[in-house]
């Protein structure tokens, strides 16, 4: 089974091994509205961030405040012997089981990152391997996904328990995405500015466990590889080159001088010394094995890992100049089109048209400008508050979280984790990692929950609180931990769901600013204000990769929003057009979840509460925004029974 939209996951953070897997990602942030429209900060972001919509509390003595958890160790739903359906059942259980070890064991990152414990599985490590982009990688994709697809349909699906269609669904509509995106796969990007190959193998091998001698080696072999695996990016890349779609001439700038950092000894020698570190600190070797693995894996950084990078450099260079470079984004013909809508659907998890999406962002910038311009009217001092704020905690982000961890009890189930550690990013990966990221635990340690800070001097004006509650509480670590305690079936911990993930995250984010004790305009108006710059991002994505927005239309597009400064017109139409979708996870996400929101209060009436629907969103665990409506509508009818 190999479903790409998991693949790309891998590379896109390791952060995501910092949430989600694996992600990465830009954040432009203005400080305030029209009155300044400054740029306050360029972050990359691995792992994820959210809002907030108020609700009134109700009674919530009826609403199940704790993760629903099934009895089946297997997860997918309470399956009886006894059930003339239990056949049935009980082969699509062994077919996930399945889907789970052939992605589990897809590469030798996901395997160590995701599994603490292997045995306990019953699965062995995989032979050593990156990933793989041979000449057939799209079209062996596509026959498993057509054979998986095919598989499924071969399930009777009224025979089903509940939680096994669920998965099936989403099954259904990943391989859906996966087909689309195969079909013009010439237009997959796998070296992006932000949360590209290049610069996520650095962060994907410092975390990567060395615990014994088997991983030891295990890493070493790795680091070997990389030159071979190097060179089935850049076939695919002369292919891309070949079709007149190779990177953007500011990608190609970007991504060459990454790699020449990451070639030389200042970029890759804290790669060493970490593995010197690591090894040394381990209590199974002597010190003469120690000093041994400790130079081989020093040597194998030195080498291979300085050689891939020095290839990919040159060869990128020669692609550049033989075929030259593509500017115009997926906006360049009706396949590449094609592509960036199934792109954006396997991102977002929503089913709307890309001019649905459109009408949606046009939407929600014109309420959010007219909510901030009614705070600003009546409130004609707030603006010197917008600059002179001060959140909790600000210089302790562990006393951030904890505080974060108590505050939203209210309107949040009780956490099922509430432990975890707070560290500070290396300072030689400062300039790769986000101001803050969670880094996603084990499938089966999920008690393991770390929270990386970067000290950075980029994000020295950043808000940490509001990331912290995208990372922690109630982001990234407590909804992952929270899925993690409903016992779900594990392949459900392996698939790409951006959509739900980095929509909650944003969700809750901005909801954050209401638990700041700040004044309620002022708090109202710092999460408009998130919202509003993400709408403008994702609408100018979908301008440039759907509408054929170029550089001048973009600034065209953000001077009627007061944006005049063409350094920063010029930063954001670079970000949007070499990252295709990424901000659009983040912000369609969170426009679903707010519509899921309005939807449930308009049905509820004084039924509606806010715990109660956080409870209903995190129960159902990460899934598309139709399937989410579907389930949505059998929770309401419960609720209206009760």
């Amino acid at each position: 089974m190999s479903i790409i939209s998991y693949k790309r996951e891998i590379f896109a953070s390791s952060r995501h091994i910092c949430y989600t897997d694996e992600v990465l990602f830009l954040e432009v942030q203005w400080e305030d509205y029209n009155l300044k429209q400054k740029l306050l900060s360029l972050l990359l972001c691995l792992v994820l961030t959210t809002t907030l919509i108020y609700g009134c509390r109700q009674d919530n003595s009826n609403i199940n405040s704790k993760p629903e958890t099934t009895t089946e160790t297997t997860t997918s739903g309470n399956i009886s012997t006894d059930d003339d359906n239990y056949p049935v059942q009980e082969a699509f259980n062994e077919f996930l089981d399945d889907c789970f070890e052939s992605l589990i064991t897809s590469s030798t990152f996901t395997f160590r990152l995701r599994l603490h414990d292997p045995d306990s599985f019953g699965l062995s490590a995989p032979e050593v391997c990156i990933d793989t982009f041979s000449d057939t990688y799209f079209t062996d994709t596509m026959n498993e996904s057509t054979i998986l697809k095919d598989t499924l349909a071969g399930f009777e699906y009224a025979s089903l328990t509940s939680e096994q269609q669920l998965i099936y669904d989403i099954l259904e509509d990943i391989v859906e995405c996966d087909l689309l995106l195969c079909k013009n796969y010439i237009y997959y990007e796998p070296l992006t500015t932000m949360s590209g190959i290049q610069n996520q193998l650095p962060v994907l091998f410092s975390e990567l466990p060395l615990t014994d001698e088997e991983t030891i080696i295990e890493c070493i072999n790795l680091l070997n590889t990389i030159p071979d695996y190097f060179q089935t990016i850049i076939n695919f890349e002369n292919e891309k080159g070949k079709a007149g779609c190779f990177m953007s001439e500011n990608a190609y700038n970007d991504i060459v001088k990454q790699c020449n950092t990451l070639a030389s000894p200042s970029g890759y020698g804290f790669l060493q010394k970490h593995f010197e570190n690591t090894v040394n600190s381990l209590d199974c070797l002597d010190d003469t094995k120690k000093a041994s693995y400790v130079s081989q894996l020093k040597d194998a950084v030195a080498d291979n890992f300085m050689e891939g990078y020095t290839y990919l450099t040159d060869e990128l260079d020669i692609i550049s100049t033989r075929y030259g470079h593509n500017n115009e984004g997926l906006s360049l013909n009706d396949k590449s089109i094609s592509y960036y809508e199934a792109l954006v659907k396997s991102y977002t998890g929503s089913s709307k048209t890309i001019e649905e999406l459109i009408s949606a962002v046009d939407k929600a910038l014109e309420n959010d400008i007219y909510n901030m311009q009614v705070i600003l009217l009546s409130n004609p001092d707030i603006s010197d508050s917008m600059e002179n704020y001060t959140l909790p905690y600000e210089d302790d982000p562990n006393a951030a979280l904890n505080y974060l961890k108590e505050e939203i009890t209210e309107t949040f189930p009780k956490a099922p984790v509430d432990s975890f550690t707070v560290e500070n990013v290396d300072k030689a990966l400062e300039d790769f990692l986000s101001p803050a990221f969670y880094l996603i635990p084990a499938i089966d340690d999920m008690n393991t929950n770390i929270i990386f800070i970067n000290n950075s001097s980029s994000y020295g004006d950043m808000d940490l609180f509001p990331t912290l509650a995208h990372e922690g509480f109630p982001g990234h670590l407590y909804q992952t931990t929270y899925f993690a305690a409903t016992n779900p079936h594990p392949i459900r911990h392996l698939l790409n769901l951006g959509g739900y993930v980095e929509g909650w995250a944003k969700y809750v984010e901005l909801y954050s600013y209401s638990l700041c004790n700040l004044d309620e305009n002022l708090a109202s108006l710092l999460a408009l204000n998130q919202s509003y710059s993400f709408a403008l991002y994702s609408r100018i994505d979908m301008g440039i990769h759907y509408e054929g927005w170029g550089l001048q239309d973009v600034k065209k597009f953000l001077l009627d929003y007061g944006i005049t400064d063409s350094a920063t017109s010029l930063s954001i139409y670079n970000t949007l057009l070499d990252n295709p979708g990424i901000y659009l996870q983040y912000y369609i996400g969170y426009l679903e979840i707010c519509q899921l929101r309005d939807y449930a209060k308009s049905a509820l009436g004084d039924n509606f509460s806010l715990l109660g629907f956080h409870a209903f969103i995190l129960n159902a665990g990460p899934c598309q925004f139709d399937i989410l409506r579907d389930k949505m509508d059998v929770w309401i009818e419960k609720q209206t029974d009760n």
